[in-house]
């Protein structure tokens, strides 16, 4: 039994002419225990002397706890939507109602007002939540209330809430990104067609009453012709570069619509598609749609590491130009109109990771600098990606470029990064897909392993120099079980052993390894070369001398104590080289035909490979400096512009006159004007003649 406070029973159960059999013998006896909960009320024990729940007759005792019934009721909370469209669905809910004493709430019982449900008027479930339907295409405000019934079969006051059911309506929007694709080329350019996709849908219970989507152009696009699905002519008019097209959107799966334009300017363009219908819409926020049209050619005019969607000129940033390209499916060219000596310092990180073809040519690596973020990689390409880099200086980073696509880098320095993370690899570039360098110098960079490169992919240098880097194995290049050719290179100054090979192939034509230090095995290489190796100059080796190839053989030059190497300088050209000192033993030791097999016709700088006297009776040099022959120097002694046939004759040597005998004369020239002239020589017989060979005026 339950008391009251009062002493007057609350509730009780009462035991019928128990049968000592079926009882244990409840109730043989009973004592009293005093308040044992603290709540007022005496507590009891009840014996039951032949209870077996615990065996046979072992007996048992029972306490009864008095206490205050639970007369506190519940307290209901209704959420509900303030509107609804007519003919849906909606969801009362009442998981927030609590009940105030221990207990929990058992019924939720629902009732109306009056006028819109579906069903029963009061409704009791144990579920908090209830699912209405609305009637037919009925408006008004209907009012729902909510009662909660907690286990002591306390009742809460009501909860109410009201819902307004609106009209129905059309519900037009958008169902997906609108798509863009180039018809043909392949690219957007002057004179390409593009198809324009929209998916414009009807979400509404409604037919939508003459609806329409209107198509902004701007004046860079020409409008061509509409195609809409399931509709074999439809209506469009077009004004002022607004083409409207009429639509019959009954309440159905999206219907595709395509917009074809002609390209009459490569720029950035913005095309708007906005829906419409004589039927309200309840959901307009949903109608309108964008297309930002890309150029097939990115042009970088701020060095500002910005990403804000403002392309307009003067804003477009290189992270954007990435951004871009990225989500172009054609491939991209980013080029850059900026001032010389231009430095990007990526303030935001390392750029995003390229994911799709592009081709980022810089103004050359003297004039261009990109990087400067000490924790950054600078460029990471996709292995889906081919990129090609042009032109830059590339530089100041944790790392300059990752790659695990197909990578092209010419004409460009990768300088001063440094690798600092635990079994860091490859300062400058670390390649894990397919690396062609060209032209190029990698320089003062740093890691744990290659220092300079690291690859685990094919590696193919040409032209380049890979100078000054630092690592504890493979200061210059380490190359893990890669396929690596070197052609024409000069790899020197580095710490760690100029390259070190663990696994894979390395072979040399025409190439430079020397000057570089070790506490490893081999200064030089630590490795064996290809047999077929030739033509190359390899430095004193250190503790470790057998690479497989022989002083002598195939033209190669091993265990070389003197390479006569310049320092690495500026000797001309867009990159820092290592100039052929005189005497060298790489001058005129090379290959002519390792050259053309890989399309060699000048140097690093730029500088004729085969000035010696042409491709029959020339030599090159090894490595990637051409050493030059002592110029032939003319001298301009007059500021008259006549040519009398020869040198010493009239009035002096005029520059026309200067420029004919250095172009007769084989081999480098300079010239040079006497101290004495006026300031300006005037052209009255023409321009001047065309130059055809090397001169350096």
């Amino acid at each position: 039994m339950l008391l009251n406070s009062n002493g007057t029973v609350a509730n009780a159960y009462r035991l019928e002419n128990p049968d000592p059999a079926d009882t244990g013998a409840f109730g043989a006896g009973i004592s009293g225990l005093g308040d044992l909960t603290q709540d007022g009320f005496v507590d009891v024990a009840i014996g039951a002397r032949r209870d077996s729940d615990g065996g046979p007759e072992r007996g048992a005792f029972y306490l009864l706890e008095f206490g205050e019934a639970d007369t506190t009721p519940p307290v209901a909370i209704i959420t509900a939507p303030s509107e609804v469209v007519a003919d849906t669905d909606f969801t009362l809910d009442g998981s927030g109602s609590f009940d105030v004493a221990p207990g929990e709430i058992e019924i939720y019982r629902w009732s109306r007002v009056g006028g819109l449900l579906d069903g029963h008027t009061i409704i009791d479930t144990s579920d908090p939540t209830l699912t209405v339907s609305t009637i037919g295409y009925e408006t008004g405000t209907e009012t729902f209330e909510l009662v909660a019934i907690d286990s002591s079969g306390n009742q809460s006051a009501p909860a109410s809430a009201d819902v307004v059911v609106l009209p129905p309506s059309a519900d037009l929007h958008f169902s997906s990104p609108a798509g863009m694709e180039v018809v043909s080329g392949g690219s957007v350019a002057v004179g390409e067609q593009l198809r324009l996709t929209f998916s414009p849908e009807n979400l509404g219970p409604l037919t939508a009453t003459n609806a329409r989507m209107a198509v902004a152009l701007p004046a860079g696009l020409a409008f061509d012709v509409v195609n809409v699905e399931g509709i074999v002519s439809p209506n469009v008019t077009v004004s002022a570069g607004l083409v409207k097209i009429d639509l019959a959107l009954e309440q159905v799966p999206a219907r595709e619509i395509e917009v074809l334009v002609t390209v009459l300017e490569s720029a950035f363009h913005t095309v708007d598609a906005v829906l419409s219908a004589d039927e309200p819409d309840i959901q307009p926020d949903n109608n309108q749609q964008s297309v930002l049209i890309v150029p097939e050619v990115l042009v970088v005019d701020t060095n500002t590491d910005i990403e804000n969607g403002n392309y307009s000129p003067g804003e477009l940033s290189l992270r954007e130009a990435v951004t871009l390209a990225n989500a172009d499916a054609a491939p991209n060219q980013i080029n850059f109109t900026l001032p010389t000596g231009t430095v990007i310092t990526l303030t935001a990180g390392g750029l995003p990771t390229i994911v799709d073809d592009v081709s980022i040519t810089g103004p050359g690596a003297q004039n261009l600098a990109v990087g400067d973020n000490p924790t950054a990689t600078i460029f990471r390409i996709d292995n889906d990606a081919e990129v090609e880099i042009s032109g830059l200086t590339i530089r100041g980073g944790s790392r300059g470029i990752q790659n695990f696509g197909a990578l092209t880098v010419s004409e460009s320095f990768i300088t001063g990064h440094v690798s600092q993370n635990n079994n860091a690899h490859g300062g400058g570039i670390e390649n894990h897909g397919t690396l062609q360098l060209e032209d190029s110098t990698v320089a003062h960079n740093s890691a744990d392993s290659g220092g300079g490169i690291w690859t685990s992919g094919d590696l193919t240098v040409v032209n380049s120099t890979i100078s000054s880097n630092t690592a504890d194995s493979g200061g210059g290049l380490l190359l893990f079980d890669a396929a690596t050719v070197l052609t024409s290179v000069t790899l020197a100054d580095n710490t760690g052993a100029g390259i070190a090979k663990d696994g894979g192939t390395l072979t040399l034509h025409n190439t430079i390894v020397a000057d570089n230090t070790s506490t490893g095995w081999g200064s030089q290489i630590e490795g064996f070369l290809d047999p077929s190796s030739s033509h190359n100059v390899i430095g004193v080796q250190g503790a470790y001398q057998y690479l497989e190839i022989d002083d002598g053989v195939n033209g190669n030059r091993i265990g070389v104590e003197f390479a006569r190497l310049g320092p690495l300088a500026d000797n001309g050209g867009p990159t820092m080289t290592h100039a052929l000192l005189g005497n060298s033993p790489a001058i005129d030791a090379g290959s002519n035909q390792k050259a053309i097999d890989v399309g060699l016709t000048v140097d690093q700088r730029g500088i004729d490979r085969f000035r010696d006297g042409g491709l029959e009776a020339g030599r090159i040099d090894i490595g990637a400096y051409e050493a030059m022959a002592t110029p032939t120097t003319f001298m301009v002694t007059t500021e008259l512009d006549e040519d009398d046939g020869s040198l010493g004759v009239g009035a002096g040597d005029s520059l026309r006159e200067v420029i004919n005998a250095a172009n007769a004369n084989v081999g480098v020239d300079a010239i040079v004007f006497d101290s004495g002239l006026a300031s300006v020589i005037t052209l009255t017989a023409g321009g001047l003649p065309t130059i055809v060979d090397d001169v350096s005026i």
